[in-house]
């Protein structure tokens, strides 16, 4: 399918290299049984929650966004992966899938624009103290973000099919750009989160989140301006020449002379304070709780009232948080390339950008064909990729939830770094304390794309998707998404000795009117 000058290799080897398969965990974010997945959603969820102590062993997955290409085969991604493509579809020889041209469709946007954004959540502990209205948490997670925006439909048909496609040769592009941006960024955070009014029916916290970040890799290109043309070599077609009259444009790249990526490599980034990039982030949110029966969830212990924190008490609940605020500067001689191209008359040769295993294989390619400007620079700044998240949840019954989440993305996904899209999400659930049920519906990409999915979770395992449309091929889908996690749990008790204030206080007045009637 894709045999050569395929540049876009570079974001999908780096991206299955790592072996990460999440992303999002919108099924799981509104949880009360969350743990440290609702405190990344929403710092304030560190405190009041339903667990004394939660800790996070693992969580994987993968999330893919696109808006330009369609997956229009007649068996689906799932059958693909678990090779149960029916028979008629394989090869007589090889038994593998054949793949034909029109198994893959596109669209007329005018703008290109691919998401691979892969997480993986280590060890993260939560601790909640309901008698002061208190809670912590802290942990590590390594995140990987891959795009291509603001790319031109040329540029876009040729990374996902291949030069060997006869669409697309001798054919002159004029005037076509194209950005793309990796980062591989690692975290450790600590929050705090604190019960700020707690009056009647009405409940608010609020907390905060501080980060230090560290990146081993960045890369990112920014085609301007580039005019080519796809020229086949032979009649047969096997091998292809890019003409490039003009090129115009610019890069930045990081990475680490130690090391190959990989899940060791991962491993070791999740236990180093520094690296190549250096920087520090922020979080922050806020949350209102409507609770009309406040004054029978609650006990009383030691002369104190104290909301129940084995159960759920809202009836509506709503929150915002600033998440993702931050930068990292890359700073090295040996390490940081910052260039320029401007040039004309180049020729990429047949195999030029192929099987490319490495950010500084790509780089090296791009020295060889373009010759950048000299010398280069030496350090950069990015800065994270800064989203509003609203929250509304809702509850029906007893167990029976409604909620939703507006993700809206800060800076413009035409910048150098890492970049992210908007989304709404409206997330109906069941849950209980040992058992969940969760299915998002959602419009993400910039609200373009519709998917649905569904999120289980027994006992300590969380298991879902997100985008099932991806994965079981509905409606010719543009993405798909999977994730998975395991954690350890202790839930909270109330005293032996406590009493209910709505058992309490019907009691003493019960006493009181006994003896005005003997009277």
């Amino acid at each position: 399918m894709l045999k050569t000058h395929n540049a876009f290799l570079i974001i999908l080897l780096i991206t299955f290299g790592f072996k990460l398969n999440a992303q999002n965990f919108i099924g799981v974010s509104q949880s009360n049984y969350a743990g440290n997945y609702a405190v990344n959603l929403n710092p304030a969820h560190a405190v009041d929650g339903r667990y004394k102590i939660h800790l996070n062993l693992a969580g994987v997955g993968v999330g893919l966004q696109n808006n330009h290409l369609k997956w229009a085969a007649p068996y689906s991604l799932f059958r693909l992966i678990t090779k149960t493509v029916p028979s008629r579809y394989l090869s007589a020889t090889s038994g593998l899938p054949v793949w034909q041209p029109s198994y893959y469709q596109f669209t007329n946007a005018n703008r290109a624009k691919l998401f691979i954004n892969g997480e993986l959540v280590g060890p993260a502990l939560t601790l909640t103290f309901p008698r002061l209205g208190f809670g912590i948490s802290g942990g590590v997670r390594f995140r990987l973000f891959g795009s291509l925006t603001n790319t031109s439909p040329g540029i876009a048909q040729t990374i996902a099919t291949g030069t060997r496609n006869p669409a697309l040769q001798n054919i002159d592009y004029i005037d076509s750009h194209g950005l793309m941006n990796i980062a591989a960024v690692n975290e450790f955070y600590g929050t705090i989160a604190k019960v700020i009014r707690e009056d009647g029916p009405t409940f608010i916290k609020v907390g905060a989140t501080a980060k230090r970040l560290t990146s081993n890799v960045n890369l990112s290109v920014n085609a301007t301006d580039v005019d080519y043309r796809i020229e086949p070599n032979s009649a047969l077609n096997m091998s292809q020449t890019i003409q490039v009259p003009q090129a115009q444009g610019g890069f930045f790249h990081a990475a680490a002379t130690t090391g190959t990526p990989g899940f060791g490599w991962v491993i070791d980034q999740m236990t180093s304070f520094s690296a190549v990039g250096n920087g520090f982030g922020a979080e922050i949110g806020i949350v209102y709780e409507q609770r009309p029966n406040y004054a029978r969830q609650r006990y009383k212990y030691k002369g104190q009232f104290i909301p129940d924190p084995e159960v759920n008490k809202y009836k509506l609940r709503l929150g915002a948080s600033l998440t993702d605020v931050g930068f990292i500067t890359f700073n090295g001689v040996n390490e940081v390339q910052v260039g320029q191209i401007t040039n004309s008359g180049r020729v990429i040769q047949p195999a030029t950008f192929y099987q490319i295993g490495t950010t500084q294989e790509f780089v090296s390619d791009i020295e060889d064909v373009f010759d950048p400007d000299s010398p280069y620079g030496n350090s950069f700044r990015i800065l994270m990729p800064a989203r509003l998240n609203l929250q509304v949840d809702y509850k029906f019954r007893e167990g029976f939830y409604v909620g939703g989440i507006l993700r809206q993305s800060l800076f413009g996904n035409r910048r150098m770094g890492p970049v992210s899209y908007s989304g709404l999400s409206i997330i109906p659930r069941f849950e209980k304390k040992y058992v969940e049920f969760t299915f998002p519906v959602s419009l993400d990409q910039d609200y373009t794309n519709f998917n649905f999915g569904a999120t289980m979770r027994a006992g300590p395992l969380w298991l879902g998707i997100d985008h099932a449309t991806g994965w079981f091929g509905i409606a010719k889908p543009k993405s798909l998404s999977a994730h998975a996690g395991l954690f350890l749990a202790l839930g909270h008790r109330r005293p032996g000795n406590s009493l209910l204030d709505c058992w309490f206080e019907p009691e003493s007045r019960q006493k009181k009117a006994g003896l005005f009637r003997k009277k």
